[in-house]
C-alpha cells in the first residue's frame, strides 16, 4: 500500500532463459540481453514499486535458467512478481522463484490502483487459454474493489497486426472480454508474448505489448520475421487521477542484441 501520487510500474517480459548462461537463441545470448536490460534499468534509476515479469522466462524450462534469474534480480528492493509464459515448465518456475524478494502474489493493491496478473500458460501449447479458475479469479478481484485496474499476463488477448503470432493468442478471450467489459474500472490490459510494441485501445480500454528481452519479432509480418530493434522494457505510470502514461525503454544499439535474421523460426 502506497500514497504515492503515482505508481511506477516496470514489465519486462520474453527473456528465454537458459541452464547454459553462454546458450543462444538465434545467435543471441539471452542472458546477455537480460543483463544489459536491467542494467539500463537501473541507470535510468526509476525505482519501480513493482517489477512484473510477463512469461518465458526460460525457454529450456530447468531449474538452472530460474536460479540465474533470481540471482540477477537479487539488488531491486521492491517486490518482483512473475506470470508464466508457455516456455515455462510450472514445476520448474513454482519451486525456484521462491526467493525473498519475489512475490507469488497475483493481486497487487495500491492507493488508488489495482493490479491482477492472470496465468494463460498451457502445458504443451504455445498458444494461451485462461481455465475457468483464472476467470473467476478476475472476476472476484474486480467484485471486491472499485479501484482503476491494469491487467497483466502473458499471451496477447487482441490481434496484434502479425498473422502468425495472433493465432497463438489467448484462445478463449471472448469470455476475457466479456468479463472486462462489465466493469469499467479496468483501465489497461498489458502482456508479452509478441515479442513487439503495440498500443491500442478497445472500449477506453488500453491494450499494450512489450519488446523481449531476447529478441524482437517483426511487426505486421505474415510469417515468422525477426527485426533488428533493441531488447527493452516498459515502464507504466499508474497516476491518483485514473490515468496511465507509458514508455518502452530500449538498450543502446549493438550488433551483439540482433538475432539471426534469416532465421524461419525456434
Amino acid at each position: 500500500m502506497t500514497n504515492k501520487s503515482s505508481i511506477k510500474l516496470v514489465q519486462i517480459s520474453d527473456i528465454h532463459l537458459f541452464a547454459n548462461k553462454k546458450d543462444t537463441l538465434l545467435a543471441v545470448n539471452t542472458f546477455e540481453n537480460f543483463m544489459a536490460v536491467l542494467t539500463l534499468l537501473e541507470n535510468q534509476q526509476i525505482n519501480p514499486d513493482l517489477i512484473v515479469l510477463s512469461g518465458d522466462l526460460s525457454h529450456d524450462g530447468s531449474e538452472q535458467s530460474y536460479q540465474h534469474l533470481l540471482a540477477a534480480m537479487k539488488t531491486f528492493t521492491c517486490p518482483i512478481a512473475w506470470v508464466p509464459g508457455n516456455h515455462d515448465l510450472t514445476n520448474s518456475i513454482n519451486s525456484t522463484l521462491n526467493a525473498s524478494y519475489f512475490n507469488a502474489k497475483k493481486q497487487f493493491i495500491f492507493s488508488q490502483w489495482q493490479i491482477i496478473l492472470l496465468d494463460s500458460h498451457q502445458d504443451n501449447q504455445v498458444s494461451g487459454f485462461l481455465t475457468n479458475e483464472q476467470l473467476q479469479f478476475l472476476t472476484t478481484s474486480l467484485r471486491t474493489t472499485n479501484l482503476a485496474t491494469v491487467i497483466m499476463l502473458h499471451h496477447q488477448v487482441l490481434p496484434v497486426g502479425s498473422a502468425w503470432v495472433d493465432r497463438l493468442n489467448v484462445q478463449n478471450k471472448q469470455e476475457f472480454l466479456q468479463i472486462i467489459d462489465a466493469f469499467p474500472q479496468v483501465k489497461a490490459v498489458v502482456c508479452g508474448h509478441v515479442h513487439q510494441d503495440s498500443s491500442q485501445s478497445r472500449n477506453e480500454v488500453l491494450f499494450l505489448s512489450t519488446p523481449a528481452t531476447a529478441l524482437q519479432f517483426k511487426p505486421h509480418s505474415d510469417n515468422f520475421k525477426l527485426d533488428t530493434q533493441m531488447p527493452g522494457f516498459r515502464l507504466i505510470e499508474l497516476h491518483e487521477n485514473g490515468k496511465i502514461t507509458s514508455t518502452v525503454h530500449r538498450v543502446p544499439y549493438h550488433e551483439d542484441h540482433v538475432p539471426d535474421l534469416k532465421s524461419v523460426g525456434y
